[in-house]
């Protein structure tokens, strides 16, 4: 299981979290959230991140050619959409997409995206060995997308106040 942070926004955020076990941390490089890191700040973050540490950026209805130039600039290795993208806006990309959905059936349509995050709901069949989380990403390799392979564990850094 593979544990990510969402909503990273100075370096002692990133290794707070690395060093509490997290897989991957998550810049919000969307300009309207109120966790948005500019580039340049989620540039220097980046390259100081030991490797192995997946980076991964949240955008919501963001243009095609922003995201690649900010994929270059900030050498990011997933895309979190989030906002109303369709599975069409979804296609032709070469870094790994992770799409929120609010409605699980709706995963079906999304031919090109294999992993998908959904609210979790109080009844998740599954271990979160001690990590509590309002959110899950799910995998599936399925062409039917009728089984669930893998899952990981994403925190949204929004709505918690913590100290370091």
């Amino acid at each position: 299981m593979r544990r990510i942070v969402s909503g990273i926004r100075n370096l002692e955020e990133a290794w707070y979290f690395i060093n509490a076990g997290v897989d991957g941390l998550g810049f919000i490089l969307e300009p309207k959230s109120k966790k948005y890191i500019n580039p340049e700040s989620a540039r220097e973050i980046i390259l100081q991140l030991p490797p192995l540490i997946t980076t991964i950026a949240v955008f919501a209805n963001t243009p095609r050619y922003v995201i690649q130039e900010l994929t270059t600039f900030c050498r990011l290795d997933w895309f979190l959409f989030s906002g109303s993208e369709s599975p069409k806006e979804c296609e032709d990309y070469f870094q790994p997409i992770i799409k929120y959905l609010t409605n699980y059936d709706l995963h079906k349509e999304y031919k090109e995206v294999n992993n998908f995050l959904f609210d979790s709901d109080t009844t998740t069949p599954f271990d979160l060995n001690g990590w509590e989380t309002s959110q899950t990403i799910f995998h599936s390799t399925d062409s039917t997308k009728n089984e669930i392979k893998a899952f990981a564990l994403y925190l949204d850094l929004s709505s918690i106040e913590f100290e370091i």
